[in-house]
């Protein structure tokens, strides 16, 4: 069978793409190597150099069940995961991006086609050759080192570059820039020839190509043509599914924020993320796990104003490559991260309780009655576990632990931690069920009342408000001269510094309504640091385990009539204000919740679809 490799002409002008070899004389005489889709036929094995949606809508429109994939490893998109499980086989080119090292070498499909890795001959070359973007540098080793040659040999592309600048500064120093357009014929030329092109040099001058020219994957081009020929060849036989059945798919539409940090964290353990579920896949992890009704309702054709256009429309593209839905329910562990009374707006939890009652595992991050809320009744309870989602113990590190006694009656530093939800658009709030205060989810207002009643009856404190969209909170605690100091999220502080401000508290005040952690009272009791909460969440569960005197008290948030006991939190609050608190109650704290680190949250789910 002929082989056709589709590729961008451009990268023909790009020496330093792994892909640039596919137009070597050792590929490109023995296999049709093209940038049209004009030509394309089921007559020939169809090997794409890009995993695109450009690439998908060809598969689909020429109803290609056998093609191949050879793909720069280092711009790989994972988002077209699809499309690499659906390749008869994929050939990795370059360097692998470290952060998806691990996850594409757990793929069996690439297994199957080899991964070339893009490396010198040695880390650095003494060669009188250069790229133009290297030219800057390389001058000023000139002048260092005071390296004198006759002739520097540039390779470039058709960019105009400003030639003329660099050759006369090359040229006061005495050398000669010979410049090359970057073709496959020159490069050959002056890799198997660069014995004859180079002059003397005085001294050794050492330019690192290790990240520029990969010499070892060029010169073994012959290779890769045989390597090419022999997959396609076989590939005609071959059935077009994942070959592998122990593949952990987890997944979640497009994550963002703390999902896109989960997400990754699953990912290092060797799941492959995709938006939609992967055929074939040993099981799946939801990470929202409305996503699974959501899916059904598609499949069955209807409709719901909860499913987002977008998400519809990404389904409407793929339908045809996904898992049925009784397939998917056989094998799969969703996430719940609680559910909010109202007026307060989370999802539909009806259908969710509903779609999570007949797969294999609900995993919650609070316990079951948190997680479920106005859901419960109706909840299934048998395929239910209750695993705290933790704290990051590679940023809450023992280097932050609070260790240093709290006298009675001395200064409080109250931490306030979260993000402001919302808007303060009354009109929008009037319209929409979505809609709601800004900074009522986390209870701003509440924070305030606290506040308020502290210094009322003269407690010595300072609020520690550490998170995003809080400008009308503070303006607030301006009015009343409330003292404070406000850590705005990604404008003067990172997720990194949080340790260094926790570690400043005495007591971490949660006011939230609705919480299905949270993870800021776990990064609280990890550090030694007293919580004072709402009773939502995963809190209830903490309360218990350490006791309201041991580093954990909570107030009743009444869900019904949405009214919070802020005279308890006040009481707590005073208790803690007039006793002493010792190192040895500091490290009680912490060792309670040493074991619930988000890691271990991970590991036990990922154990938990192994088993499936």
């Amino acid at each position: 069978m002929k082989i056709a490799i589709y590729i961008n002409n451009g990268i023909s002008e790009k020496y330093n793409s792994p892909l640039f070899h596919l137009f070597s004389k050792e590929i490109s005489s023995r296999h049709n190597v093209r940038s049209s889709f004009k030509k394309i036929s089921k007559k020939e094995f169809n090997i794409f150099t890009e995993a695109t949606k450009t690439i998908t809508d060809i598969i689909k429109k020429h109803n290609l069940s056998s093609y191949g994939l050879i793909l720069d490893a280092s711009t790989i998109n994972l988002d077209f995961i699809h499309e690499i499980l659906a390749a008869k086989f994929c050939i990795l080119l370059g360097e692998i991006d470290i952060k998806q090292k691990n996850i594409l070498e757990k793929l069996p499909i690439i297994k199957h086609g080899g991964i070339f890795k893009k490396v010198s001959k040695s880390e650095h070359c003494t060669l009188s050759l250069c790229e133009h973007d290297a030219l800057l540098s390389i001058y000023e080793s000139f002048i260092e080192k005071d390296i004198c040659t006759d002739n520097l040999h540039v390779i470039t592309t058709h960019e105009k570059n400003n030639h003329v600048m660099m050759s006369d500064m090359f040229s006061d120093i005495g050398v000669k820039l010979s410049y090359y357009i970057s073709t496959p014929a020159i490069y050959e030329f002056l890799i198997k020839n660069s014995a004859n092109l180079i002059s003397p040099i005085t001294r050794s001058l050492e330019i690192d190509f290790s990240n520029n020219l990969a010499m070892e994957t060029y010169i073994s081009t012959d290779k890769l043509a045989d390597k090419i020929h022999h997959l396609s060849e076989i590939s005609s036989n071959e059935p077009n599914n994942i070959s592998d059945d122990s593949v952990i798919n987890i997944v979640c539409y497009k994550p963002s924020y703390l999902f896109k940090d989960l997400v990754e964290r699953f990912e290092k353990r060797g799941c492959i993320h995709s938006d939609f579920p992967l055929k074939n896949a040993s099981s799946y992890i939801w990470m929202r796990p409305q996503e699974i009704w959501h899916l059904d309702y598609l499949e069955r054709g209807i409709d719901n104003p909860e499913i987002s256009k977008n998400y519809k429309s990404s389904y409407d593209s793929m339908k045809s490559e996904l898992p049925t839905h009784e397939d998917i329910i056989k094998k799969s562990i969703a996430i719940h991260h609680g559910t909010c009374f109202e007026p307060l707006y989370q999802f539909n939890y009806n259908n969710l309780a509903k779609s999570l009652s007949s797969i294999k595992h609900v995993v919650g991050v609070c316990e079951i009655e948190e997680c479920y809320g106005p859901s419960y009744s109706i909840a299934n309870k048998n395929n239910f576990t209750f695993i705290p989602i933790g704290y990051d113990d590679n940023v809450f590190t023992s280097n932050f632990w609070k260790t240093s006694e709290k006298p009675a009656k001395s200064k409080l530093n109250i931490g306030f931690v979260g993000r402001a939800y919302g808007t303060t658009n009354k009109d929008l709030l009037k319209k929409s069920s979505l809609a709601e205060p800004k900074g009522y989810r986390k209870g701003g207002d509440l924070c305030l009342d606290i506040s308020l009643r502290l210094k009322a009856i003269g407690i010595d404190f300072e609020l520690h408000i550490l998170g995003q969209n809080w400008e009308e909170l503070t303006s607030q605690f301006d009015a009343y001269e409330i003292d404070y100091k406000y850590y705005a999220r990604d404008k003067n502080i990172t997720y990194k510094d949080y340790p260094k401000v926790y570690s400043d508290m005495d007591i971490l005040l949660i006011s939230a309504r609705c919480e299905g952690g949270p993870v800021s009272a776990i990064e609280a009791l990890s550090l030694g640091i007293n919580v004072v909460s709402t009773d939502v969440g995963v809190v209830k569960f903490l309360e218990k385990k350490l006791s309201a005197s041991k580093g954990c008290a909570t107030f009743q948030y009444d869900k019904k009539w949405h009214i919070a006991d802020t005279e308890a939190a006040v009481k707590h609050i005073n208790d803690i204000y007039h006793r002493k608190i010792f190192k040895e109650d500091r490290e009680e704290i912490r060792s309670a919740v040493k074991k619930y680190t988000t890691d271990h949250w991970v590991l036990s789910i990922f154990n938990m679809a192994k088993d499936l």
